[in-house]
């Protein structure tokens, strides 16, 4: 997707294999890997370490999220489980739109946002991207 000056890449990469296709996927079509603001979530019962170690190589910026759904793994717990890649972790968010809006303010637009690491994180920014009204999440 693109947005004036901004690229979006939005992909549910939630374990080490997709996420070293995603890599390979920005890789391919991203020339300028320094203007690229990653925004990840995950849920619980996935592995944030493995899902992230691929993108050590890119020294990212990174903004950890969380999905509104409840199983959504807190953005606390995920920087937890992967202090040892020392990123550079821009911003802990509890909500997409806040990540989504926070990376689009560091990029002046200019650049690209990826976000992954779950289907709801990625379907999440697509509804503000495209100014859908956000899905409720009914769970009981």
């Amino acid at each position: 997707m693109k947005n004036k000056k901004l690229t979006f890449i939005i992909d549910g990469a939630q374990n080490n294999k997709s996420s070293k296709a995603l890599i390979g996927v920005v890789k391919e079509y991203i020339k300028n890997l320094d203007k690229i603001v990653w925004i990840y979530g995950g849920s619980e019962g996935h592995d944030s370490l493995e899902t992230l170690k691929p993108l050590r190589k890119l020294n990212p910026k990174i903004i950890l999220t969380q999905s509104r759904i409840p199983k959504a793994k807190k953005v606390e717990k995920i920087s937890e489980e992967i202090k040892d890649l020392n990123f550079n972790i821009i911003e802990l968010t509890k909500d997409t739109f806040n990540a989504f809006e926070k990376a689009k303010n560091i990029l002046n637009s200019d650049g690209t946002i990826v976000a992954f690491g779950s289907l709801y994180i990625a379907a999440e920014i697509v509804e503000k991207i495209e100014n859908i009204t956000p899905e409720k999440y009914n769970y009981g």
